[in-house]
C-alpha cells in the first residue's frame, strides 16, 4: 500500500539548529558593527587627541574649532557608513535554509550533504513524487540525529572579531587610564573635542605678548648723546601699525611663577614679499614680578619697508598670527609763507590787512625784521595734530602746536613779531598717531634792519678854523629801507652837556649830500655862541632810519675836531704849509735835475750797432749789447722818474688850492695874496705838468721804443734832455716866485708882529691907567 502524504517541512530537530544558526549570525553581524564602531570612535578620540595636543608638546597650536567640527563631522560619516553596510544591509539580508545548511555542510563534512539534501526536498509535493519516500525519510532522520552533535560555532570567523574587540578593549582601557592618570588633560581633551571647547590647553611655558616699543620722536637735538624717550605701542586683533622705514623693539614676557621660564624665545616671521626667517629674542634682565621679559630689536622690526607676519614660540607656548602693518609717516608737502610787513615798512597809505609776500618756502628764505608771518603747510595724508617748535640760534624754544584744518590736508601756524634767524621744526601725527620719522626744519633767516651808513668831508677846512669860518661839506648817506632824517651837528668840545647844533640836510636820489656851515651866519641868529680862539669844535653828521622796533637807529659819520684860532695863527699855519710845498718843490726840481743828466750819459751813448754774427766783431758785439741794455734800463727809470714828478706837481698844486679854499672858506684871504698863489705858483705848476713836463713824458716814452734803433734814438734823446731843461727853467721860476711870495709873508709876519706888540703895550697902558685910578681911592 502507497506511503501516506507528508508535508513539505523540516524536520523540527533540524528546523531548530538551522534557527540558532540564523540568530548567531545576526548577533555576530551586531558584534561586528559595535565593535567596529567602538574601533572608529577610539581611533577618533586618540586621532584627534594626537593632532590638538601632539602639537603643543611640540611648540605648536592647538587645532582651530573647524578642524575639530570636521574631525567629528568625519566620525559621523563614518558610523552614519559603518551602521548601514555593517549592520543595515546585512540585516535586511535574507537567510535562506538552504544556505545555513550550505554553512554547516563546509564545517561538517560528516552530514555528507544530509542536512542540505533534507532542505532541498522540502518542495511542493510534486517535487516529492519523483523520489522515494522512504529514502527521504530516512535522510531526514539521519540528519535530525546528526544536528545533535552539530557546532554552530564552527561556521564563524571569530578572529576579526576577536582583533576588532582586542582593539576596542585596548581603546577603552587606554581611555580609563588616561582619565585616570590625567584626569585634567583627559577632561580638558573631552570638552575640546566632544563640546568643541575653545580653551587652550594647559602648557608648561607661558608667553604674553608685551607690545612694540618706539622712539618717541620729539624735537631733541639729534646729535645729543641723551637717550630717546620709549613709548610702548600695543596690538589690537594682533595687529599694529609702524611708520616705513622706522625702527621697533618687540617685547614678550613670560610668566615666571607655576611655569617654566623658557631659555630662549624665536621670533619666526615672513614678509609681505614672502621672504621668511628667524630671530632669537634676548632676556632683559631677571625675573620681576612674576616674569621674564625678551626683547628684540633687530630684524624683522629694524628698518621695516614692508608688512610682517610673526609667530614668537618659547618651549611649548607660542604667540601666532600677529601682524606689524607698514604705513607711509606723513610729511609736509608743501610750505608756503605770508609775510606782513612791518608798519614801518608799509606804505602809510595801505590799511590792508593782506600780506605783503606770499611765497612757498625755499632754502635760504629771509624775512624781514619784525614781519608778522603765517605759515601755511600742505600734508601729504589726513593728520591729526602738528606739532611746532621755533629753535633759535640759542637754544631750544617751547612747544606749540599748529591749527589742522578739519580734513586734516593742511595746517597754519602765525609767528608774529618775526625778528631774530630761527629754525621752524614741524613733527606732523596723522590719524592713526604716527608721526614722521623725524621732525621737518626749515630755517627761516631774518634781514635785519642795518642801521644807516654816513660819511662826511670836509672840502676847504683843515684841522684849524676861525671864529667866523664857513665849513663846506660833502658826504653820502644811505640805508637798507628809507631814512627819517639826516643832519648836520655842531658841538663845542669844552661844553659837554650843550646839544650840538643840528642842520637838516636833504641827500639826493643817489644818497650824495653838499653844503656848508656858517659860523658866522649861526652866531649871528643865536643858534649857537660865538667860539674864542683855543676852543675845539666837533663836527659831524648824523643820520636816523624809520626802524621803530626798537630804539631808533641813529649812525654817525666820523667826528671832525677843529681847533679855533685867530687869523693870525690861522695864515702863520698857512704860510708853514707853503714853505713845506716849496721844500717839496725844491725836491722835484732836484729829480728833473736828475732826469736831465741821465739823460745826457743816454744822448752821449755810442748807438752805432755791430753784426754780432761776425767772428771778428763777437768781442765788441757782446759789449755793445751790454751797452744797449744798460740805455734801456736808464730810459725806463726816466720814464718812472718823470711820472713821480709828474703826479708830485700835481700834488703841490692841489694843496696850493687847498690853502686858498681854507683862506677863502676861514675869511682870512685877501684878493692879492690869492691872485699872487693862484698866477705865480699854481697855475705856472699845472701848465707845466700840462705842456712841458707832458711832452718830456712823451719824448722818453717814444725813446724807449727806439732804444736799440741808431738811427732815430740820438735825436729823440737829444730831444728829450732839451724838454728836461725847458721844465726845469720853469719850475726854477715858480721857486722863485715862491721865495718872493715867502719874502713877502715875511714882512707881513713882520707888520703883524708890530701890530701885535702895539695892541699889547696899548691893553698894558689901559691896565696901569686903571689901576692908577683905583689907587687913588684906597685908603692912605
Amino acid at each position: 500500500m502507497p506511503e501516506p502524504n507528508h508535508s513539505s517541512s523540516i524536520h523540527p530537530q533540524l528546523q531548530a539548529v538551522l534557527g540558532r544558526l540564523r540568530s548567531m549570525v545576526r548577533k555576530y553581524i551586531v558584534a561586528d558593527f559595535v565593535l567596529t564602531a567602538l574601533v572608529a570612535i577610539g581611533a577618533a578620540f586618540w586621532g584627534g587627541l594626537l593632532l590638538d595636543y601632539g602639537p603643543i608638546l611640540l611648540g605648536g597650536l592647538e587645532m582651530p574649532r573647524s578642524a575639530r567640527i570636521l574631525l567629528l563631522v568625519a566620525l559621523f560619516v563614518v558610523l552614519v557608513v559603518l551602521a548601514i553596510r555593517l549592520l543595515g544591509e546585512r540585516l535586511s539580508a535574507k537567510l535562506p535554509d538552504e544556505s545555513l545548511a550550505l554553512l554547516l555542510e563546509r564545517q561538517h563534512p560528516e552530514l555528507g550533504e544530509r542536512l542540505m539534501t533534507s532542505v532541498q526536498l522540502v518542495r511542493a509535493e510534486s517535487n516529492l513524487d519523483a523520489h522515494s519516500r522512504p529514502l527521504y525519510e530516512h535522510v531526514r532522520r539521519e540528519a535530525a540525529q546528526m544536528s545533535d552533535e552539530l557546532e554552530i560555532n564552527r561556521v564563524f570567523q571569530w578572529r576579526p572579531l576577536i582583533h576588532k574587540a582586542i582593539a576596542a578593549g585596548v581603546m577603552l582601557l587606554a581611555v580609563i587610564v588616561f582619565a585616570l592618570a590625567t584626569p585634567s588633560i583627559a577632561s580638558h581633551a573631552i570638552s575640546r573635542l566632544l563640546t568643541l571647547s575653545d580653551d587652550p590647553w594647559p602648557r608648561k611655558a607661558k608667553l604674553e605678548m608685551v607690545g612694540v616699543e618706539v622712539p618717541i620722536v620729539t624735537f631733541a637735538d639729534p646729535d645729543s648723546s641723551a637717550p630717546p624717550e620709549i613709548k610702548l605701542l600695543t596690538f589690537e586683533d594682533r595687529s599694529l601699525r609702524l611708520a616705513r622705514g622706522g625702527s621697533a623693539t618687540l617685547r614678550v614676557r613670560a610668566m615666571a611663577e607655576d611655569r617654566v621660564v623658557p631659555e630662549l624665545c624665536t621670533v619666526h616671521y615672513e614678509t609681505a614679499s614672502g621672504q621668511r626667517g628667524q630671530a632669537n629674542m634676548r632676556r632683559v634682565g631677571g625675573q620681576r614680578n612674576g616674569y621674564q621679559e625678551f626683547s628684540l630689536d633687530g630684524p624683522p622690526l629694524d628698518g621695516l619697508a614692508e608688512d610682517v607676519r610673526f609667530t614668537v614660540r618659547g618651549l611649548d607656548d607660542r604667540l601666532s598670527d600677529f601682524e606689524v602693518v607698514v604705513v607711509d609717516p606723513p610729511a609736509v608737502a608743501q610750505l608756503e609763507i605770508q609775510c606782513r610787513y612791518p608798519e614801518y615798512l608799509r606804505d602809510p597809505q595801505n590799511t590792508s590787512d593782506a600780506a605783503d609776500l606770499v611765497v612757498n618756502y625755499a632754502p635760504g628764505l629771509r624775512i624781514r625784521e619784525g614781519s608778522d608771518l603765517k605759515v601755511i603747510g600742505n600734508s601729504s595724508k589726513p593728520l591729526s595734530r602738528v606739532d611746532v617748535m621755533l629753535r633759535s640760534v640759542d637754544g631750544d624754544g617751547e612747544v606749540q602746536s599748529a591749527k589742522v584744518a578739519d580734513d586734516g590736508m593742511s595746517f597754519s601756524l602765525s609767528l608774529p613779531d618775526f625778528s631774530e634767524d630761527q629754525t621752524l621744526l614741524l613733527l606732523p601725527v596723522d590719524r592713526q598717531q604716527i608721526s614722521a620719522g623725524a621732525p621737518f626744519r626749515f630755517f627761516l633767516g631774518v634781514v635785519n634792519d642795518q642801521p644807516p651808513e654816513v660819511s662826511l668831508n670836509l672840502v676847504g677846512i683843515g684841522s684849524a678854523i676861525t671864529p667866523v669860518a664857513k665849513l663846506p661839506f660833502v658826504g653820502t648817506v644811505k640805508d637798507d629801507y628809507e631814512l627819517s632824517r639826516t643832519e648836520i651837528a655842531l658841538a663845542p668840545a669844552s661844553q659837554q652837556n650843550t646839544q650840538p647844533v643840528l642842520r637838516d640836510i636833504q641827500p639826493q636820489r643817489d644818497g650824495s649830500f653838499e653844503g656848508q656851515v656858517d659860523l658866522r651866519a649861526l652866531v649871528a641868529d643865536d643858534m649857537m655862541k660865538s667860539m674864542a680862539p683855543g676852543e675845539r669844535l666837533n663836527m659831524f653828521a648824523e643820520a636816523t632810519d624809520r626802524y621803530s622796533l626798537a630804539d631808533r637807529h641813529v649812525t654817525q659819520s666820523d667826528l671832525y675836531g677843529l681847533d679855533v684860532v685867530s687869523p693870525e695863527e690861522l695864515l702863520g699855519r698857512l704860510e708853514r704849509r707853503e714853505l713845506g710845498l716849496r721844500a717839496r718843490l725844491e725836491q722835484s726840481i732836484d729829480e728833473i735835475r736828475q732826469l736831465r743828466d741821465v739823460l745826457k750819459t743816454i744822448s752821449g751813448d755810442d748807438w752805432q750797432a755791430v753784426d754780432s754774427a761776425t767772428s771778428a766783431a763777437q768781442d765788441e758785439g757782446e759789449e755793445t749789447l751790454r751797452a744797449e741794455q744798460l740805455r734801456v734800463l736808464r730810459i725806463q727809470q726816466s720814464s718812472l722818474q718823470a711820472n713821480k714828478t709828474s703826479e708830485e706837481l700835481t700834488g703841490i698844486a692841489a694843496a696850493l688850492g687847498d690853502i686858498i679854499l681854507e683862506m677863502e672858506n676861514n675869511r682870512v684871504d685877501s684878493v692879492d695874496r690869492r691872485q699872487r698863489i693862484t698866477s705865480q705858483v699854481q697855475q705856472p705848476l699845472e701848465n707845466v705838468v700840462g705842456g712841458e713836463l707832458k711832452s718830456l713824458r712823451d719824448l722818453i716814452d717814444q725813446l724807449s721804443r727806439v732804444a736799440r734803433d741808431p738811427d732815430n734814438g740820438p735825436d729823440l734823446a737829444v730831444q728829450s734832455v732839451d724838454a728836461a731843461e725847458e721844465v726845469l727853467l720853469r719850475l726854477t721860476a715858480i721857486l722863485d716866485s715862491m721865495l718872493d711870495l715867502e719874502s713877502y709873508n715875511e714882512i707881513l709876519d713882520i707888520v703883524r708882529d708890530l701890530i701885535d706888540r702895539q695892541n699889547r703895550l696899548i691893553d698894558e697902558t689901559k691896565d696901569e691907567q686903571k689901576r692908577r685910578v683905583l689907587d687913588l681911592f684906597k685908603p692912605q
